[in-house]
């Protein structure tokens, strides 16, 4: 089986993309739960240190998310690693544009050494690329000091069936570049626990949206990005139908200190 669901040409050709909307209106407002995803994250950031850290994102760019954790833990100091160099420069031109500074590095997750370890090591829709989910939170807990925290965050488009079949209508070939296992709460705590972290928690949050990005604009996908518009139209207007089920899986856990080991 094979250990990586992508390639680097794979990023590259997306980052290209993103790049060019990196400057545009589209990529600062994001999708249409930026706002409740910024608040996952303040969440979880504030259950691991409170005083100035270093925090490392793997697989940072575009850099939406260094911006996020920036602007809601700002008394932190941030670092990313990717292997994309067109994603590692619309990272840096969207921080530059937000006055945020983060140290950036261009490397794989598998075989990149980085000058220190880190308080708190973070991934946003990474770990799913994955087929061996164990060996790549392995890798997060690599880079992270003894005691310091390792926090992943993970679409679902798995759950429930009608999210599913929005997300394989719109993109037919998801789940040949993602892992689902990845999409289960119960999944990521058993796989942080296997690799050895402890005060391992994992849940569900973000809200019951649907993916409206297509692939490829089908009769079958406009009717499916068009309920899709509906659908979370429809959460806007009524917020309680978020919860619904979670449009994003969480898993946090703690890097043994020497003594526990």
């Amino acid at each position: 089986m094979k250990r990586d669901l992508t390639t680097r040409d794979f990023w590259d050709q997306r980052n290209q993309s993103r790049s060019i909307r990196a400057s545009g209106l589209r990529m600062l407002l994001g999708d249409a739960f930026e706002g409740t995803r910024a608040e996952v994250w303040e969440r979880l950031l504030a259950r691991t240190c409170s005083a100035p850290g270093n925090i490392l994102e793997l697989g940072c760019a575009p850099g939406r998310i260094l911006k996020r954790l920036a602007e809601v833990a700002p008394q932190h100091h941030y670092h990313g690693l990717d292997m994309s160099a067109p994603g590692l420069e619309a990272c840096r031109s969207l921080l530059q544009e937000a006055g945020i500074h983060a140290e950036l590095y261009e490397g794989d997750v598998w075989t990149a050494e980085l000058p220190r370890k880190f308080d708190v090591v973070v991934s946003a829709g990474l770990i799913e690329h994955f087929s061996d989910l164990r060996g790549i939170v392995l890798r997060h807990a690599y880079y992270a000091r003894p005691g310091g925290w390792v926090v992943v965050t993970v679409p679902n488009w798995a759950r429930p069936g009608i999210n599913r079949l929005i997300t394989v209508t719109l993109r037919p070939n998801t789940f040949e570049t993602h892992n689902a296992e990845a999409m289960e709460p119960e999944n990521l705590k058993s796989t942080f626990e296997s690799a050895g972290l402890l005060d391992v928690e994992a849940g569900e949050a973000g809200g019951a949206w649907l993916t409206t990005v297509a692939a490829s604009l089908t009769v079958k996908a406009r009717l499916a990005q068009a309920f899709a518009r509906a659908w979370n139209l429809g959460l806007v207007i009524v917020p309680p139908l978020r919860r619904l089920w979670g449009g994003l899986v969480w898993a946090i856990g703690r890097v043994p200190e020497e003594a526990e080991r």
